[in-house]
């Protein structure tokens, strides 16, 4: 995103072509690393292909956009939910067990980027299922309300420590700046 506007203030072609280069070796990544159970933050990218559609029209940004977005749409949990990345076998897909809100923000925040551009039921079924999702893991207490760093591994709602012990799921504040915009949909 930012070597296109980069590239949209100063008209430097090279920071377009840098910003090609990375979006569509992102996209030929993702289209690799097939079958997988989780998505989580891998999704990012898929906001610079929309966002090189916005500014400079190549329908074949957004078409890898919807696509790579229905990759994303099937490894939404039945919840609504969306689990960590980490690989996709093997010790590194241990990773993908645990729930956090905020790898939900980073896969929907993408969809809601492609909606602004062409509808897409499927895409749209699965930001509104994550919507009401994250609506059912709020945390409220003395200091308002507000969404855990984590809600759960491996379909518990406890933290599984590196020493063998268990502890209730940490439910510290975290803030980063996609929450607006979903929270601002909702």
């Amino acid at each position: 995103s930012g070597m296109v506007a980069g590239y949209l203030e100063t008209g430097d072609p090279y920071l377009l072509d840098t910003a090609r280069a990375v979006a569509e070796s992102a996209y030929s990544w993702d289209r690799a690393n097939w079958p997988r159970r989780s998505f989580g933050r891998d999704a990012a990218y898929i906001r610079g292909l929309v966002y090189l559609y916005r500014y400079l029209g190549d329908p074949g940004d957004l078409a890898r956009a919807r696509e790579a977005l229905h990759r994303v749409v099937s490894t939404q949990l039945p919840d609504g939910s969306f689990a960590d990345q980490g690989s996709t076998v093997g010790i590194h897909a241990a990773m993908n067990l645990i729930v956090k809100p905020w790898m939900g923000y980073i896969a929907t925040e993408a969809m809601v980027d492609y909606l602004a551009f062409a509808p897409d039921e499927q895409i749209e079924r699965s930001a509104l299922a994550f919507s009401r999702w994250l609506l059912t893991c709020r945390v409220r207490d003395e200091q308002g309300v507000r969404w855990p760093y984590q809600s759960s591994h491996a379909g518990a709602n406890v933290t599984y420590r590196m020493d063998g012990t268990v502890a209730p799921m940490l439910t510290n504040l975290f803030h980063l700046e996609y929450l607006a915009k979903i929270q601002g949909n909702l």
